[in-house]
């Protein structure tokens, strides 16, 4: 019976410390910690855009988004 459960065991311990390490990434000021901008969600011509970045993967704009002026 030890000899099915040793790797079960051998497995399963190392991944629980896998699993919680903490995160790496601490931000050290303010400014890292504010990364969203107020940008609404538009569309030129039939393009989704966000802060004139091409959102939407591609995928055509439907007509109820605004477009941008």
């Amino acid at each position: 019976m030890h000899k099915k459960a040793f790797p079960v065991f051998a497995a399963v311990v190392p991944a629980l410390f896998i699993c919680s390490a903490p995160a790496v990434a601490n931000p050290t000021s303010d400014e890292e910690l504010n990364t969203y901008v107020d940008c609404p969600l538009e569309r030129i011509g039939d393009q989704l855009v966000r802060c004139d970045i091409p959102v939407g993967a591609g995928a055509r704009a439907p007509f109820w988004i605004p477009e941008q002026q």
